[in-house]
């Protein structure tokens, strides 16, 4: 059933796309930065995670070392 929906849906997804070669370049230039901004994003929240991860093993390393 999905592979119907998703076979319907094409010709909507290619009339949308212009059929001007600038154009079609703007469109992928646009989509191609919200690509980027999005990845920018979620690479800052990635990084911030990442460092609370290791500061927390890090504690946790340095209690079992101690003993406690």
């Amino acid at each position: 059933m999905p592979s119907s929906i998703a076979a319907a849906s094409v010709p909507l997804v290619v009339d949308a796309l212009p059929s001007d070669p600038l154009a079609q370049a703007l469109v992928g230039l646009v989509l191609l930065a919200l690509v980027t901004i999005v990845g920018r994003f979620l690479l800052s929240l990635a990084w911030k995670l990442l460092v609370f991860a290791a500061v927390g093993v890090a504690i946790l390393y340095g209690l079992t070392l101690l003993g406690i």
